[in-house]
């Protein structure tokens, strides 16, 4: 499976995990299930993991992708979109799409520097993201 979305910390923090040659299907899949992620959580903000440590290409181009991740960008609950995984031609995109809308999003190389990244700026994670999780 290309994709996989879901709870990394209940309520708080969603993860989106990709790999291999991930299809605009795929990306379809992984906001619609942001979106009901997002849509149920009872927190006031919520914040996205985006793994691409196993992905090896991705369809689509800047209007395309852009199309797909509008929904889940102007959500009214989502706060920081963290990227963690090493870069590939295509993912200049990612941080394009993410200006286009003014979301906070930031790119780093590992699951613990994204997770430190999100306890530096919300303090109230450190005490529910213990031993890397």
């Amino acid at each position: 499976m290309p994709q996989k979305t879901d709870w990394y910390l209940e309520n708080r923090i969603i993860i989106a995990r990709y790999s291999g040659a991930v299809t605009l299907a795929d990306l379809r899949g992984s906001c619609q299930r942001e979106l009901e992620l997002l849509n149920t959580s009872t927190a006031q903000y919520v914040d996205v993991l985006v793994d691409i440590t196993k992905q090896t290409s991705r369809e689509g181009n800047l209007m395309e992708v852009r199309n797909i991740f509008q929904a889940v960008m102007a959500h009214p609950k989502k706060r920081w979109t963290i990227l963690f995984g090493p870069a590939y031609p295509q993912s200049y995109i990612n941080d394009v799409v993410a200006r286009s809308y003014r979301a906070r999003y930031r790119a780093v190389d590992t699951l613990i520097e994204a997770l430190n990244f999100l306890k530096a700026q919300d303090p109230s994670l450190h005490k529910l993201l213990v031993n890397g999780k």
